[in-house]
């Protein structure tokens, strides 16, 4: 939604999780407002149908350019690559949107093995 007498015009903001639910709706935000946006998810095909819809609200709102990346939140090595190359292709990164998170796959929690725990607490926690 745009809002009256704002504008983020020449600020860069990355988004994580931002392919879908909170993530794009928030992009959705950013980039009526005038912001570039960076998503990031694990899905091409997500991130790619994402791309689209955010790159055809910048053309009815006059907003800023749109990139995704294909980026684990909690893969340290994917996360400062992903960062880099936000920075390197808009200039700067002046806010990221800290949304990525995943569940336990519907394993219940006294159920879970450690392995799915570790999984679970990389992206949530370290990412």
């Amino acid at each position: 939604m745009q809002v009256p007498n704002f504008s983020l015009s020449g600020k860069t903001a990355l988004v994580t999780g931002g392919n879908g639910g909170i993530g794009l709706g928030f992009a959705r935000g950013l980039v009526a407002n005038g912001a570039n946006v960076v998503i990031w998810g694990t899905n091409a095909e997500k991130n790619a149908a994402a791309t689209a819809e955010l790159s055809a609200l910048t053309k009815e709102t006059k907003g800023g350019a749109v990139a995704a990346r294909v980026c684990d939140v909690g893969d340290q090595t994917q996360v400062s690559a992903g960062f880099a190359d936000a920075a390197a292709q808009f200039g700067r990164v002046d806010a990221v949107f800290v949304n990525a998170g995943i569940a336990g796959r519907g394993i219940p929690f006294h159920e879970m093995p450690a392995d799915e725990w570790h999984r679970v607490m990389r992206v949530n926690l370290d990412g």
